[in-house]
């Protein structure tokens, strides 16, 4: 998936150069590394719902950025491609049809999920909103996770919800598991 990104973007960036709307970018833009760099850049404002409406009103660099986010959309739109944060909006309005789809509405656990972005925790927040019971566990130590599932946790809150939320240390798991934790391995 991140070749194929790397590939879109890198079509964009053409396309964008070849109409003077690369600005602060131009003169790097054909260095080895620009179009990987500009794709994991892309995927964290889409995952972060940042528009390019939000990025013209950047100083310098937001302008180029901008075009750069508009032309890969249009990409994705011409070639019936869906990047991650596509399929996770995709993913969330599946989550509010009525009648729900299967498996939601259903008693979740959230086991060491990562929670990397605002698109995620929406979406963990729609699923905790149609779940009679949920429980989220994060490892000791992952605060950005925390944070996130803290926010999802409290984003949605319904009566009939049972929610449970807790921090897994591996200091207090048992020395076989805190030992095949650490090495990778399973009992």
């Amino acid at each position: 998936m991140r070749l194929t990104v790397t590939a879109i973007v890198a079509r964009a960036t053409h396309i964008v150069a070849r109409s003077n709307g690369l600005g602060y970018f131009a003169p790097i833009a054909d260095r080895h590394g620009f179009a990987p760099a500009v794709a994991r850049t892309i995927a964290e404002l889409r995952l972060s719902r940042i528009t390019a409406k939000q990025l013209r009103a950047l100083d310098s660099v937001g302008p180029p950025l901008a075009a750069l986010l508009e032309q890969y959309e249009q990409e994705l739109t011409a070639a019936k491609l869906a990047d991650r944060a596509a399929m996770i909006a995709i993913a969330s309005e599946a989550i509010a049809l009525n009648p729900a789809p299967r498996y939601v509405e259903l008693p979740t656990l959230f086991l060491d999920v990562p929670i990397r972005s605002c698109a995620e925790s929406d979406f963990i927040a729609q699923l905790v909103a149609r779940a009679p019971n949920a429980m989220f566990t994060i490892a000791a130590g992952d605060t950005r996770t925390e944070n996130y599932a803290r926010i999802a946790f409290k984003t949605f809150g319904q009566p009939q919800s049972t929610i449970a939320f807790g921090i897994i240390s591996r200091q207090n798991a048992e020395p076989s598991v805190r030992d095949n934790y650490a090495t990778g391995t399973s009992a």
